[in-house]
């Protein structure tokens, strides 16, 4: 099957970078022709520079009303088509935002840093509700626990002071709608949930460290990201297919003497999806790789960046 056009926009978060260096951007790239564009240099100074992503970059990315909105670690960006940004909201209980959703007027954001989600008002210009997920068991046994059990979820305004306190215990990192459903994921969760708006419960088990894990076909589509993998899995759990992300000569590389925990190349995040069976994978350094379902070999790989502190984030397929 001959492909005519698929174009697709990603950020990204330059890891451990430092104060007056850049530290993301967006990209836009045709992945059949190869071409790729900077679009934006992410280079705002006003952010916390401790540890490995924290502040850095930007992150989910989605589309509404011939807008683009992009989130950075604690604001949601607005641009037109010609990416100038139009607007720009905060709230109190946005923190290190990983992934954003819209179905309607609503869009739905993980809120990673307070183990939360919330959602705002397309048409009003305004965030409306919180939802912290809170699972009760911590300390060395709580892999073992949340495998087995689900977080509660509690309702909270996200404009009043009285919400939950900035704490990462899920590391929650993707929210997906479908059905009437959200669907949600952390990498310290091992399961995906599934929340109707008043009761939440697991859809299937998932592997502990992943990332944009979602509803697909007859199964589950995810990052196995300490695996440096793509795996999609049954209902139950079970492996149906897997893929290698890209790996490159460590020779060829800039910034290969970085701790691996900061970061590494093959490290897998940003996911989406085209048609009946083109899957599209993120990866570091900075490469977006184009998958056909039941094929192994990839269709195409596109790399942007040889840094392997450049880490891809959030990718969807540009639809302007």
């Amino acid at each position: 099957m001959q492909m005519k056009n698929l174009k697709v926009i990603t950020t990204s978060v330059i890891r451990a970078s430092q104060k007056g260096e850049s530290h993301g951007g967006i990209f836009l790239i045709d992945l059949i022709s190869g071409s790729h564009e900077l679009i934006m240099d992410w280079d705002s100074i006003d952010i916390d520079w401790s540890g490995r992503g924290m502040d850095r970059g930007l992150r989910g990315i989605t589309f509404s009303s011939g807008c683009i909105f992009i989130a950075a670690s604690d604001e949601l960006l607005v641009f037109d088509k010609n990416f100038k940004i139009i607007d720009r909201w905060k709230n109190q209980y946005l923190k290190h935002c990983h992934e954003i959703f819209t179905e309607g007027d609503t869009l739905w954001l993980t809120s990673t840093g307070f183990d939360s989600i919330l959602s705002f008002d397309l048409k009003r210009g305004l965030f409306v509700q919180g939802y912290c997920l809170w699972h009760g068991f911590l300390g060395s046994m709580h892999k073992k626990i949340f495998k087995h059990t689900s977080p509660k979820i509690f309702p909270f305004d996200p404009n009043k002071p009285n919400g939950p306190k900035l704490k990462d215990t899920l590391h929650l990192n993707n929210v997906f709608y479908l059905n009437g459903n959200l669907f949600l994921s952390g990498s310290r969760l091992g399961s995906l949930l599934c929340f109707n708006g008043t009761k939440i419960h697991p859809m299937a088990p998932i592997p502990f460290s992943t990332h944009n894990v979602q509803p697909y076909k007859d199964g589950v589509l995810m990052h196995y990201t300490k695996k440096d993998m793509l795996l999609y899995t049954d209902h139950k759990g079970r492996t149906i297919l897997q893929w290698e992300l890209p790996h490159y000569d460590e020779h060829k590389l800039i910034n290969v003497n970085i701790p691996k925990d900061y970061a590494r190349q093959r490290f897998g995040r940003g996911l989406c999806t085209s048609g009946e069976d083109l899957i599209i994978a993120g990866s570091s350094p900075a490469t977006v790789t184009l998958y056909r379902l039941n094929e192994k070999n990839p269709v195409t790989s596109i790399n942007l960046s040889k840094d392997v502190r450049n880490a891809i984030h959030g990718l969807e397929v540009y639809p302007y």
